[in-house]
């Protein structure tokens, strides 16, 4: 039987790579990270935004099919252009679930720099 996900296989906690390697991948994904970080910069607020939520959608919509879970992704781009510091508004008619993992992504989005 084909294992479905990685802690169904015996040694699924005995990670082992190879640091070179890992440090290569690392290195050019950080020098990406940079490029894209100063075009980002470069670009007005309201379309920074635009961007943002695009991705925090998109997010939502994967992690939840990860789960199982199939979002309609016109409820899920509403939560999110609801959310704090968007500056929507509310849609006219909330979908608790679709607004808890939202807020759930949005959060660790703009969090993800502190411990």
């Amino acid at each position: 039987m084909t294992q479905r996900y990685i802690h169904e296989l015996s040694n699924w906690t005995g990670f082992h790579w190879d640091a070179r390697e890992l440090t290569g991948a690392l290195s050019y994904t950080h020098r990406h990270e940079r490029r894209l970080t100063a075009l980002l910069e470069a670009l007005p607020p309201e379309v920074k935004r635009e961007i943002e939520a695009d991705a925090l959608t998109r997010e939502a919509l994967d992690t939840s099919r990860i789960e199982g879970e199939i979002l309609d992704p016109d409820q899920a781009r509403w939560a999110v252009a609801a959310s704090p510091g968007m500056d929507a508004g509310k849609p006219s008619m909330p979908i608790p679930a679709v607004e808890g993992i939202v807020r759930i992504i949005v959060d660790a989005a703009r969090s993800s720099a502190n411990p």
